[in-house]
């Protein structure tokens, strides 16, 4: 599978480029990047875009996130030590460090990203 760090429409969906469970990113137009497994993408009529997961993990023993790191949200996308990604609040990765061990920024939305919010008003 090629990694990406474009977003893509729908016209391909997930499912068809990889595992139908690994974790990938949706952009949503209200609520920005989540984290979603492939098989659901198609369950919320607000996932615009979609993208590969990148490989981009930062120890959270070595540095911990910081409200410099989070989205518009607070958040950051951690791993924890199950292996589940998702979307969290960037405290309590940085409270959590031992059931958090990985976390990474989430990317930008989408280059049309105010254009699509202003739209669905």
């Amino acid at each position: 599978m090629a990694e990406t760090d474009e977003w893509r429409d729908f016209r391909v969906h997930p499912t068809e480029t990889g595992d139908e469970e690994r974790t990938v990113l949706v952009w949503h137009i209200y609520q920005g990047v989540l984290t979603v497994q492939a098989n659901k993408c198609h369950e919320n009529r607000f996932y615009e875009y979609w993208r590969e997961l990148p490989v981009i993990w930062t120890d959270t023993a070595g540095l911990e996130p910081g409200a410099d790191d989070a989205d518009f949200a607070g958040c950051v996308i951690a791993q924890n030590r199950m292996g589940l990604v998702r979307m969290i609040g960037w405290k309590q990765v940085a409270r959590e460090p031992h059931y958090y061990p990985r976390w990474m920024r989430a990317p930008d939305g989408p280059e049309n990203e105010a254009a699509l919010r202003k739209e669905v008003r």
